[in-house]
Protein backbone atom coordinates (compact mmCIF):
# COMPACT_ATOMS: atom_id res chain seq x y z
CA UNK A 1 0.00 0.00 0.00
CA UNK A 2 2.89 2.38 0.73
CA UNK A 3 3.97 4.87 -1.91
CA UNK A 4 7.68 5.32 -2.63
CA UNK A 5 7.84 9.08 -2.15
CA UNK A 6 11.64 9.15 -2.36
CA UNK A 7 11.41 7.83 -5.90
CA UNK A 8 8.81 10.44 -6.84
CA UNK A 9 10.88 13.23 -5.32
CA UNK A 10 13.61 12.50 -7.87
CA UNK A 11 11.29 12.92 -10.83
CA UNK A 12 12.23 15.97 -12.92
CA UNK A 13 10.35 19.16 -12.24
CA UNK A 14 8.09 20.20 -15.14
CA UNK A 15 10.35 22.99 -16.41
CA UNK A 16 10.16 21.92 -20.05
CA UNK A 17 7.80 19.86 -22.22
CA UNK A 18 10.09 16.83 -22.09
CA UNK A 19 10.44 16.99 -18.29
CA UNK A 20 6.70 17.44 -17.91
CA UNK A 21 6.20 14.24 -19.90
CA UNK A 22 8.81 12.34 -17.86
CA UNK A 23 7.24 13.44 -14.58
CA UNK A 24 3.73 12.53 -15.71
CA UNK A 25 4.95 9.11 -16.82
CA UNK A 26 6.67 8.52 -13.46
CA UNK A 27 3.54 9.50 -11.53
CA UNK A 28 1.43 7.23 -13.71
CA UNK A 29 3.71 4.28 -13.00
CA UNK A 30 3.23 4.83 -9.25
CA UNK A 31 -0.54 5.23 -9.66
CA UNK A 32 -0.74 1.94 -11.56
CA UNK A 33 1.29 0.29 -8.80
CA UNK A 34 -1.13 1.69 -6.21
CA UNK A 35 -4.04 0.22 -8.19
CA UNK A 36 -2.25 -3.12 -8.38
CA UNK A 37 -1.76 -3.14 -4.60
CA UNK A 38 -5.38 -2.29 -3.84
CA UNK A 39 -6.62 -4.93 -6.28
CA UNK A 40 -4.54 -7.47 -4.39
CA UNK A 41 -6.03 -6.27 -1.13
CA UNK A 42 -9.58 -6.46 -2.51
CA UNK A 43 -8.97 -9.98 -3.80
CA UNK A 44 -7.69 -11.10 -0.39
CA UNK A 45 -10.47 -9.29 1.50
CA UNK A 46 -13.25 -10.75 -0.66
CA UNK A 47 -11.48 -14.10 -1.17
CA UNK A 48 -11.77 -13.93 -4.95
CA UNK A 49 -9.23 -14.09 -7.81
CA UNK A 50 -7.68 -10.76 -8.81
CA UNK A 51 -9.45 -10.78 -12.18
CA UNK A 52 -12.79 -11.06 -10.41
CA UNK A 53 -12.19 -7.68 -8.74
CA UNK A 54 -12.22 -5.94 -12.14
CA UNK A 55 -15.24 -7.98 -13.27
CA UNK A 56 -17.20 -6.91 -10.21
CA UNK A 57 -16.23 -3.25 -10.63
CA UNK A 58 -17.22 -3.23 -14.28
CA UNK A 59 -20.49 -5.05 -13.59
CA UNK A 60 -21.43 -2.48 -10.96
CA UNK A 61 -20.61 0.39 -13.32
CA UNK A 62 -22.92 -1.21 -15.89
CA UNK A 63 -25.61 -1.63 -13.20
CA UNK A 64 -25.44 -5.37 -13.72
CA UNK A 65 -24.28 -6.25 -10.21
CA UNK A 66 -25.92 -4.32 -7.36
CA UNK A 67 -24.32 -6.34 -4.55
CA UNK A 68 -22.10 -4.85 -1.85
CA UNK A 69 -18.97 -6.61 -3.12
CA UNK A 70 -19.39 -5.16 -6.62
CA UNK A 71 -20.11 -1.71 -5.21
CA UNK A 72 -16.99 -1.86 -3.05
CA UNK A 73 -14.76 -2.87 -5.98
CA UNK A 74 -16.16 -0.10 -8.16
CA UNK A 75 -15.84 2.53 -5.44
CA UNK A 76 -12.23 1.66 -4.63
CA UNK A 77 -10.98 1.48 -8.22
CA UNK A 78 -12.90 4.60 -9.24
CA UNK A 79 -10.99 6.70 -6.69
CA UNK A 80 -7.60 5.63 -8.02
CA UNK A 81 -8.72 5.87 -11.65
CA UNK A 82 -8.67 9.68 -11.45
CA UNK A 83 -5.14 10.74 -12.43
CA UNK A 84 -5.40 14.36 -11.29
CA UNK A 85 -6.27 13.45 -7.72
CA UNK A 86 -3.33 11.09 -7.41
CA UNK A 87 -0.88 13.54 -8.98
CA UNK A 88 -2.02 16.42 -6.76
CA UNK A 89 -1.73 14.27 -3.62
CA UNK A 90 1.80 13.29 -4.65
CA UNK A 91 2.75 16.94 -4.97
CA UNK A 92 1.16 17.88 -1.63
CA UNK A 93 3.09 15.21 0.24
CA UNK A 94 6.34 16.06 -1.52
CA UNK A 95 6.05 19.80 -0.96
CA UNK A 96 5.06 19.86 2.70
CA UNK A 97 5.08 17.78 5.88
CA UNK A 98 1.70 16.21 6.59
CA UNK A 99 1.58 15.52 10.31
CA UNK A 100 -2.11 14.64 10.32
CA UNK A 101 -4.27 13.32 7.46
CA UNK A 102 -8.07 13.25 7.54
CA UNK A 103 -9.99 11.49 4.76
CA UNK A 104 -13.64 12.43 5.18
CA UNK A 105 -16.67 10.95 3.50
CA UNK A 106 -15.28 8.12 1.39
CA UNK A 107 -15.05 4.97 3.45
CA UNK A 108 -12.45 3.02 1.49
CA UNK A 109 -10.00 5.97 1.51
CA UNK A 110 -8.42 4.41 -1.59
CA UNK A 111 -7.13 7.78 -2.79
CA UNK A 112 -5.29 8.64 0.43
CA UNK A 113 -4.20 5.36 2.05
CA UNK A 114 -1.19 4.97 -0.30
CA UNK A 115 0.15 8.11 1.42
CA UNK A 116 -0.93 7.29 4.98
CA UNK A 117 2.46 6.00 6.09
CA UNK A 118 3.87 9.48 5.41
CA UNK A 119 1.60 11.13 8.00
CA UNK A 120 2.04 10.81 11.74
CA UNK A 121 -1.70 10.15 12.11
CA UNK A 122 -4.37 9.13 9.61
CA UNK A 123 -8.10 9.20 10.31
CA UNK A 124 -10.71 7.89 7.88
CA UNK A 125 -14.27 9.08 8.50
CA UNK A 126 -17.35 7.80 6.65
CA UNK A 127 -20.73 6.21 7.16
CA UNK A 128 -20.52 2.77 8.70
CA UNK A 129 -20.48 0.08 6.04
CA UNK A 130 -18.38 -2.24 3.85
CA UNK A 131 -16.09 0.51 2.53
CA UNK A 132 -15.10 1.71 6.00
CA UNK A 133 -14.64 -1.89 7.13
CA UNK A 134 -12.30 -2.46 4.18
CA UNK A 135 -10.26 0.63 5.06
CA UNK A 136 -9.82 -0.63 8.63
CA UNK A 137 -8.82 -4.07 7.32
CA UNK A 138 -6.22 -2.54 4.97
CA UNK A 139 -4.70 -0.49 7.78
CA UNK A 140 -4.32 -3.59 9.91
CA UNK A 141 -3.04 -5.69 6.99
CA UNK A 142 -0.29 -3.18 6.22
CA UNK A 143 0.64 -2.41 9.82
CA UNK A 144 -0.59 1.18 9.82
CA UNK A 145 -0.51 1.54 13.60
CA UNK A 146 -1.30 5.26 13.54
CA UNK A 147 -4.42 4.77 11.39
CA UNK A 148 -7.98 4.89 12.70
CA UNK A 149 -11.46 4.66 11.20
CA UNK A 150 -14.45 6.54 12.61
CA UNK A 151 -18.09 6.82 11.60
CA UNK A 152 -19.43 10.26 10.75
CA UNK A 153 -21.35 10.22 14.04
CA UNK A 154 -18.11 9.62 15.94
CA UNK A 155 -16.28 12.35 14.00
CA UNK A 156 -17.90 15.11 16.04
CA UNK A 157 -15.42 14.24 18.79
CA UNK A 158 -12.38 15.01 16.62
CA UNK A 159 -10.23 17.71 18.24
CA UNK A 160 -9.89 21.12 16.63
CA UNK A 161 -6.71 22.28 14.86
CA UNK A 162 -5.36 18.75 14.44
CA UNK A 163 -4.89 17.89 10.76
CA UNK A 164 -2.52 19.48 8.26
CA UNK A 165 -4.30 17.89 5.28
CA UNK A 166 -8.03 17.23 4.97
CA UNK A 167 -9.39 15.40 1.92
CA UNK A 168 -13.09 15.28 1.05
CA UNK A 169 -13.72 14.15 -2.51
CA UNK A 170 -17.46 13.42 -2.49
CA UNK A 171 -20.52 15.57 -1.88
CA UNK A 172 -21.98 15.16 1.61
CA UNK A 173 -25.65 14.95 2.70
CA UNK A 174 -25.17 18.11 4.78
CA UNK A 175 -22.26 19.93 3.08
CA UNK A 176 -22.36 23.03 5.27
CA UNK A 177 -22.09 20.94 8.43
CA UNK A 178 -19.32 18.83 6.89
CA UNK A 179 -17.38 21.88 5.77
CA UNK A 180 -17.69 23.40 9.24
CA UNK A 181 -16.28 20.24 10.80
CA UNK A 182 -13.41 20.08 8.31
CA UNK A 183 -12.56 23.72 8.88
CA UNK A 184 -12.53 23.18 12.66
CA UNK A 185 -10.26 20.14 12.40
CA UNK A 186 -7.76 21.77 10.03
CA UNK A 187 -4.77 23.56 11.52
CA UNK A 188 -4.16 27.20 10.50
CA UNK A 189 -2.05 27.05 7.37
CA UNK A 190 -3.29 23.51 6.64
CA UNK A 191 -4.62 22.33 3.29
CA UNK A 192 -8.09 21.14 2.31
CA UNK A 193 -8.54 19.09 -0.87
CA UNK A 194 -12.04 18.92 -2.33
CA UNK A 195 -13.58 17.06 -5.26
CA UNK A 196 -15.56 18.70 -8.04
CA UNK A 197 -18.87 18.11 -6.23
CA UNK A 198 -17.86 20.88 -3.80
CA UNK A 199 -17.92 23.65 -6.42
CA UNK A 200 -20.72 25.70 -4.75
CA UNK A 201 -18.86 25.72 -1.43
CA UNK A 202 -15.51 26.93 -2.68
CA UNK A 203 -17.00 30.42 -2.50
CA UNK A 204 -17.53 29.80 1.23
CA UNK A 205 -13.86 28.91 1.62
CA UNK A 206 -12.71 32.03 -0.17
CA UNK A 207 -15.04 34.10 1.97
CA UNK A 208 -13.39 32.57 5.03
CA UNK A 209 -9.96 33.67 3.89
CA UNK A 210 -8.85 30.37 2.34
CA UNK A 211 -6.26 30.80 -0.41
CA UNK A 212 -6.45 28.61 -3.55
CA UNK A 213 -3.37 26.44 -4.12
CA UNK A 214 -4.60 24.22 -6.94
CA UNK A 215 -7.63 24.47 -9.21
CA UNK A 216 -8.18 21.49 -11.51
CA UNK A 217 -11.10 19.94 -13.33
CA UNK A 218 -11.71 17.31 -10.65
CA UNK A 219 -9.85 18.60 -7.59
CA UNK A 220 -9.13 21.85 -5.82
CA UNK A 221 -6.83 22.59 -2.89
CA UNK A 222 -7.15 25.57 -0.56
CA UNK A 223 -4.94 26.74 2.31
CA UNK A 224 -6.53 27.80 5.60
CA UNK A 225 -5.52 31.26 6.82
CA UNK A 226 -3.11 31.39 9.74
Amino acid sequence: MNLDLAKLAHLPRPDSPSQTWQRAEGLEIERVRAIDRVVGDLAAYLDVPRGRVFELAQAHAAEAAPGTEAALCHEVLDLLDERERFHVLCDLFMQSTVSGLLDYGHGSAAATLPFAHLASATIVVAEAGPALDFAAWRMARHGLAHGLTLTTAQAVTLPADTFTLVVCLLAQPDPERALGLLDRCLVPGGMIMLGDAWEPYRVVLRGGGYRPLHAGDKTTVHIKPR
